[in-house]
């Protein structure tokens, strides 16, 4: 009996092991095919990254481009054009070259002048530093440069209505008055709502990190 249970011994023993083996092997497995699978998640999400931030570098190469090509022919062609001949004298004298607009309407001349030089600074320090060859890799950049392009948006728009008002004559300048006041309640209207709608957005990844 004795020699019966000695020689069963080691039959339990090599089973046993290789159920541990076995089990092993397994666990190696399974984590290995976590390992796979984060590592693919992780390559996923850089990729969609990427590619986010590609996109975004084309689309603000292209509208900072255009602002700029705005604010620079507004910047030779003021609105209401320039003077053709010299006048001297001291009511009414001007300067060929010089802008109608500056001498007809001093005040509005400089809203305008400064809100067009704002838009095309603005749009050619994205160009400049789309083009610098810096590492722009975050989104947190790209984000800056989109704000970047608001301002120059919504200095060309200023300047586009500064420029209608110059060419409105007086008997429609109540209506005009109206029409600015409601595209301005509509323009921050849509500012504000995708302020919101980014900060939501960025508030729902900042939850889901910390989850």
């Amino acid at each position: 009996m004795e020699m019966e249970k000695r020689l069963n011994e080691p039959a339990v023993d090599i089973e046993l092991e290789d159920i541990e083996s076995g089990e092993s092997l397994r666990v190696r497995g399974a984590c290995r095919k976590k390992d796979n699978h984060t590592s693919k998640k992780k390559s996923s999400e850089k990729l969609q990254r990427d590619d986010w931030i590609e996109r975004k570098r084309n689309t603000l190469m292209i509208v900072a481009s255009l602002i700029a090509t705005m604010a620079f022919q507004a910047g030779l062609n003021p609105a209401s054009g320039v003077w053709q001949d010299d006048l001297p004298g001291h009511e009414a004298k001007h300067t060929a070259g010089s802008s109608v607009m500056a001498d007809k309407y001093p005040i509005g001349y400089q809203r305008y002048l400064i809100a067009n030089t704002i838009g095309f600074m603005a749009s050619m320090s994205v160009i400049l530093l789309l083009i610098s060859g810096l590492p722009l890799r975050k989104k947190g950049l790209m984000w800056i440069l989109m704000f970047i392009m608001w301002i120059a948006i919504s200095a060309t728009a200023y300047t586009y209505g500064m420029s209608i008002s110059v060419f409105t004559p007086e008997s429609q300048e109540e209506q005009l008055a109206n029409v600015l006041a409601i595209s301005v309640f509509i323009w921050i209207g849509l500012m504000a709502l995708l302020f919101l709608i980014h900060t939501i957005r960025l508030m729902a990844k900042a939850v889901r990190k910390l989850r």
